[in-house]
């Protein structure tokens, strides 16, 4: 018996009436791969901040970052106070941040970043501090007019004074010293206040126009001032505003105004070995 092919048989069936075998099932899709997770927000820097307010904002002077235990300024302190953030107002309220600005200081070629608060004109002015719980901190000298502050000077001081300012400065002679400013506040944080002094020599032949010698002195209840800055044939004086602890270590920083005929600078100042060492500074114009 002669055998009939597969093929030829199938085709016989489906042409006959049978039913042809279902295709083969499709492959499974591969599975869709799974999405990225969303990018986690960093957190806010934490530290603290030292802001000068004026009539472009809260522009940054110095801060302490928490993060890498260093000081800064610039945008890096602005990062501490975001939107929605309470910041503290010499003035004596309390503001919130809504948005950031640019301070477009006469002179200044790059403008710097700046806060813009909740808050009247006239709030703006003088300092501020993130966060507002810092505002304890920030300790304030009571201003008082040089030529009051020298009138009542004691004789002793000035002795003290004038011989602080001969070794500062050997080649002056002749010195008399008038002090501008004497400021007790604590700056150790133990407790007991310490004296600043500043002091000026004027120029005999034009006490108006030029300095023989500015300086700023911690002067001790016993033994010789200690210089912290000076210069000399300058027009530039010295006034201590404050002192903030900014990074929570005890001692308190010099909170420092620097001025002239016509300008002026803030700073944040830390006492070293070899007098003031500056962490930041502030000026317009």
């Amino acid at each position: 018996m002669r055998s009939v092919p597969l093929a030829l048989l199938v085709s016989s069936l489906v042409g006959c009436g049978g039913e042809a075998p279902p295709p083969p099932p499709a492959p499974a899709p591969a599975p869709a791969p799974a999405p990225a997770p969303e990018p986690e927000t960093p957190p806010p820097p934490i530290g603290r901040a030292l802001l000068v307010a004026s009539e472009f904002g809260l522009s940054p002077l110095a801060c302490f970052l928490d993060a890498s235990k260093q000081f800064a300024g610039g945008a890096d302190c602005l990062d501490l106070a975001p939107v929605g953030t309470d910041v503290w107002l010499m003035s004596g309220a309390a503001a919130k941040v809504v948005s950031r600005a640019v301070a477009a200081c006469p002179g200044v070629t790059s403008p710097e970043p700046t806060l813009v608060i909740d808050a009247p004109a006239e709030a703006l002015r003088g300092d501020a501090v993130v966060p507002a719980s810092l505002k304890d901190g920030l300790v304030y000298v009571t201003p008082t007019p040089p030529a009051e502050v020298d009138r009542d000077a004691p004789k002793e001081l000035r002795t003290r004074i004038a011989e602080a300012v001969a070794a500062a400065a050997p080649g002056l002679k002749a010195i008399k010293p008038r002090i501008d400013q004497r400021a007790s506040l604590d700056l150790d944080g133990d407790g007991s206040p310490d004296e600043i002094v500043a002091v000026v020599v004027p120029d005999p032949k034009d006490e108006e126009a030029n300095l023989r010698f500015s300086g700023l002195f911690l002067v001790p209840p016993a033994g010789a001032p200690v210089l912290l800055r000076s210069r000399t044939d300058t027009r530039e004086r010295y006034a201590l505003l404050g002192a903030l602890d900014l990074d929570g270590d005890g001692p308190r920083e010099l909170y420092l105004n620097t001025y002239g005929d016509d300008s002026f600078s803030l700073s944040l100042e830390s006492r070293g070995r070899d007098g003031l060492q500056t962490l930041g500074r502030w000026a317009c114009g």
